[in-house]
């Protein structure tokens, strides 16, 4: 902590209002815009039926899938030979395994 010295050697009262300062900068901090976003997204997918979350679902695994063939020559040796652009549901991916 930069203020640790400072903290050791100051009275409990003055410790007292540091740890509370430094908890409501911890909290400002990880609320941030992003986190509320995130949070609403998820009560939104929270009411998604069977059918909405399976398609987010292939999106989410097929972005990760050409993501993962992008960035690394291990996979994108491995799947040259598929067509991963043709896959239109989950069920398609048995033919990688």
């Amino acid at each position: 902590m930069k203020y640790q010295k400072i903290y050791d050697n100051s009275p409990i009262w003055f410790q007292n209002i540091m740890a509370t300062l430094y908890g409501y900068k911890t909290k400002k901090n990880r609320y941030k815009k992003k986190y509320y976003e995130h949070l609403n997204y998820l009560k939104e997918v929270r009411n998604y039926s069977r059918k909405e979350l399976k398609k987010l679902q292939f999106q989410g695994l097929m972005s990760l899938l050409k993501d993962t063939i992008e960035k690394s020559s291990f996979y994108r040796k491995l799947y040259k030979k598929i067509d991963i652009d043709s896959f239109k549901s989950i069920e398609d991916f048995t033919s990688i395994a």
